[in-house]
């Protein structure tokens, strides 16, 4: 009697552990998931941040030309306004 109730029981218990194991191979698989997601969320993050990074960089860069590019010009400006009021010829200067 013993023997077939302890028979039933321990079915049940391995029923329980199957699915305890199928439950967690499921909670593991959507933790994984969600943990990939993420994951690759970063990334993209990651990835978009240092896309804007380098644009940044290139947009600081061509500001920085055109800077000493309007500062040359200007540089330039002064240097024929200072010759026009001295009634120097800027043409003989620049050569």
């Amino acid at each position: 009697m013993f023997d077939t109730e302890i028979k039933k029981l321990e079915e049940i218990k391995s029923k329980l552990n199957l699915a305890c194991d199928q439950d967690n191979k499921d909670y593991r698989h959507i933790a994984n998931s969600e943990i990939r997601k993420q994951f690759e969320d970063d990334i993209t993050a990651e990835h978009f941040v240092s896309q804007k990074k380098e644009y940044f960089k290139t947009l600081k860069g061509d500001l920085t030309v055109l800077e000493r590019a309007l500062t040359e010009i200007a540089g330039k400006r002064n240097l024929k306004d200072i010759l026009a009021a001295t009634g120097s010829d800027s043409d003989t200067m620049s050569e």
